[in-house]
C-alpha cells in the first residue's frame, strides 16, 4: 500500500503520478469512445427497424392535381373519358343519305374498351326541335359490341342517315327530308355527347 501510494523508483514522485495520470486518462477516452459507438449503432438499428415496421400493408401514393382518370381493372373505359365529336357532309342533296361519322377517343391517352352493348351510342338527325331519324328508333344503324379505343387518336365510325324521315318503330314515312340546315347529335348512354350542324341542297 505504501509503494501504491508513494512511489519509488529512480526518478522523482511526481514523474510517477503523472505517468498514472496520462495512463488513467487513454484508459477513459478508450471506454468512452467504445460507448460512443456502441451507442450509435443501437440507435441505427432501433431508426430501421421504426421505418420497417412503419404502417404495416399501406402504400402512399400521391395523386397530381388534375389527374385524369384511368380505365377500369377490366381494361373499360372510364365514360367521363371518352371525347365525342360527330360531322357530316354539307352539300349533299336533299332525299339522298349521308355519312354522318363518329369519332371516338380517351381523352387520358391510355387504350381502353368501350362496350356499346352497356353504355348505347345513339345517333340523332333534327331539324330545329323536329326529330327526322335516330339510332334510338331505328336499332339496328346503332354500333354494337366493344369498341376498341387506342388512346388520344379519335377511332371512326360511320353511320348512314338514309336522308327520310322515320316514325314509330323505325318505319319509313317516305318523306324525304327537304333542302336546309340540320343538326347531327351523338351520345353515350351514362357519359357525353357533341353535335354538328349541316345542309342540305
Amino acid at each position: 500500500m505504501n509503494t501504491l501510494l508513494h512511489p519509488q523508483g529512480p526518478e522523482g514522485e511526481a514523474v510517477y503520478w503523472r505517468r498514472r495520470a496520462v495512463i488513467m486518462f487513454i484508459v477513459i477516452a478508450i471506454i468512452a469512445a467504445i460507448s460512443l459507438i456502441v451507442g450509435r449503432v443501437r440507435g441505427d438499428g432501433d431508426g430501421a427497424e421504426a421505418v420497417g415496421t412503419a404502417n404495416p400493408g399501406t402504400t402512399a401514393q400521391a395523386q397530381e392535381p388534375g389527374t385524369v382518370p384511368e380505365p377500369t381493372d377490366d381494361g373499360q373505359c372510364v365514360l367521363d373519358d371518352v371525347v365525342l365529336d360527330v360531322t357530316a357532309p354539307d352539300g349533299t342533296e336533299a332525299g339522298q343519305a349521308v355519312e354522318l361519322t363518329v369519332h371516338l377517343a380517351a381523352s387520358a391517352g391510355t387504350p381502353c374498351s368501350l362496350d356499346l352493348d352497356e353504355h348505347a351510342l345513339s345517333v340523332t338527325v333534327n331539324s330545329g326541335t323536329d326529330e327526322y331519324w335516330s339510332t334510338a328508333t331505328c336499332t339496328d344503324a346503332a354500333p354494337a359490341g366493344q369498341l376498341a379505343l387506342m388512346g388520344a387518336d379519335p377511332v371512326p365510325l360511320t353511320i348512314t342517315w338514309p336522308g327520310t324521315r322515320v316514325a314509330e318503330g323505325c318505319s319509313d314515312t317516305g318523306e324525304a327530308a327537304a333542302a336546309g340546315s340540320y343538326a347531327v347529335t351523338v351520345e353515350i348512354d351514362g357519359g357525353g355527347y357533341a353535335t354538328s350542324q349541316f345542309a342540305l341542297v
